[in-house]
């Protein structure tokens, strides 16, 4: 069982009797203790301190992080070192540590959160969010897939890497409870560890979305986002529109007006050259791989009503406008009453909120910037335009892989899933990749997770395939005794 010699490009070979092991030590714990553990963390309403500002009152993120410690240390490792890092007004955060089986081992980071989303309402697949159910292979709760799962995949990796009788890397866990509020403490946490994490050769994110779960999905690349307040404010009071109508501009018509500065409304284009980003080199290649893999992802996933046309028919562009183009999302309006007690009047002043997604490797705050001088400059009819930067989140475009590692990750995607991994250059934001990306830039980092289509993140039904956390955990454990 012990590891043979490899080149520098190909992975570690173990025994197909280890191999065995890994895989039957990990089953038999996600069908036993770690689907009973994930169950009882299900029902604490650990929500994200930006849903709950009660959070420190309410306990539940303190009593969800401590569950975490508690089972950690009940597993008896004696190499084993639990903490919970505490700093003044901040959430609380797990990290675990366990030296590998070498003096010179590899340094891994494994990183997951247990915070969640609010639960919500609209649950059908069980009585609420905080009452989990097995049905069909999946495990339904807030917070099961989206990521407290990720605790057990990490320790199952462990467990089975150790199991295996292979050398394994020095590990440190890591589950922060800030994530789900754009991982706001988790930079201060990992300046205050800064010691106990060293420098990692690897950094895991298992919280990552995959489009299906026939293989091993890496996430190549994520977008930034800037959210934005947009006023425009034109009377000190309220007026009435036959008095006033085509004399006053309509603080409305003015806003319209400034957002045809930053997007073409007929189809959608960014109009701002600040915006736009080129391809880096082997970007396109993940787009074609994507686009040719099979996926009907994205377009089949959205609810969209019968007959409605998206903007892009062919799929390749999906993706590439998706993951690599720049498109706002007007997600709120204040100032307007409601259209029952709406009277025939001109508004004072009108707010927008906007969220900009922005290519992976923009700036954010260069895009701020810009689109603040877009909005601010020479307003019409001399508005006044006020911005409120809300929030500037850079994006991520992974590194590759050492060929190594590549080719670990290559040989567990195809032992457990039979088919070979693939990158996924995705449109959403998740702060904390890019964060640890440039926090530890000698690292290699492998983004991926149980999230598929039918998980329901952030949604009603949300729930874990039961199935792929524990093909998630088999193959990061694998790459765990292969990749170095």
């Amino acid at each position: 069982m012990v590891n043979t010699a490899a080149s520098p490009s190909t992975p570690t070979t173990i025994s197909a009797d280890a191999l065995a092991t890994m895989a039957d030590t990990i089953n038999e714990r996600w069908a036993g203790d770690f689907l009973t553990h994930l169950q009882k963390m299900v029902r604490i309403p650990a929500v994200s301190p930006s849903f709950a500002p009660e959070w420190a009152a309410d306990g539940h993120l303190d009593a969800i992080v401590e569950y975490a410690a508690d089972w950690l240390n009940a597993q008896g490792d004696p190499d084993l070192t639990v903490t919970i890092s505490r700093l003044p007004g901040q959430t609380p955060l797990l990290i675990a540590t366990l030296p590998g089986s070498t003096p010179d081992a590899k340094n891994v980071l494994l990183y997951g959160h247990l915070d969640k989303q609010p639960g919500g309402g609209g649950w059908t697949a069980t009585s609420g969010p905080w009452e989990p159910l097995v049905k069909d292979g999946y495990l339904y709760g807030r917070g099961s897939a989206d990521d407290v799962y990720a605790l057990f995949a990490m320790w199952g990796a462990i467990v089975a890497a150790k199991a295996s009788g292979a050398d394994y890397p020095s590990t440190t866990l890591l589950l922060e409870a800030s994530e789900e509020s754009s991982s706001c403490d988790l930079p201060d946490h990992i300046d205050a560890l800064a010691d106990i994490i060293g420098q990692p050769d690897l950094v895991v994110c298992l919280d990552a979305f995959t489009p299906n779960y026939e293989r091993l999905w890496s996430t190549s690349s994520l977008r930034g986002i800037v959210v934005m307040d947009v006023t425009v404010s034109i009377l000190s009071a309220t007026t009435h529109s036959g008095d006033a109508g085509s004399i006053v501009p309509s603080p409305f018509r003015i806003m319209r007006q400034l957002f045809d500065r930053i997007e073409d409304s007929s189809t959608g284009e960014i109009l701002l050259p600040e915006l736009t980003v080129e391809l880096p080199d082997g970007a396109a290649e993940i787009i074609d791989q994507m686009s040719d893999s099979g996926l009907d992802f994205p377009t089949a996933d959205f609810p969209m009503l019968e007959n409605i046309t998206p903007d892009h028919v062919d799929l390749r562009t999906q993706f590439l406008k998706r993951a690599w183009t720049s498109s706002v999302t007007y997600a709120g309006m204040d100032g307007f009453p409601s259209s029952r007690q709406a009277a025939s009047v001109i508004l004072p002043s009108i707010t927008t909120r906007l969220s900009v997604r922005i290519p992976p490797t923009l700036d954010p705050q260069a895009a701020a910037a810009a689109l603040t001088a877009a909005f601010e400059t020479s307003p019409p009819s001399n508005a006044q335009v006020t911005v409120d930067v809300i929030a500037a989140e850079a994006g991520f475009s992974a590194l590759p892989l050492s060929d190594k590692l590549a080719a670990a990750v290559q040989s567990a995607s195809q032992r457990n899933y039979g088919k070979p991994s693939a990158n996924f250059a995705a449109g959403v934001t998740i702060p904390f990749v890019g964060m640890l990306g440039r926090r530890f830039p000698a690292a290699n980092v492998l983004t991926i997770g149980a999230l598929g289509p039918d998980s329901n993140p952030h949604s009603p039904n949300e729930a874990l395939n039961l199935d792929a956390a524990a093909r998630i955990t088999r193959a990061v454990s694998e790459i765990l005794v292969t990749g170095f």
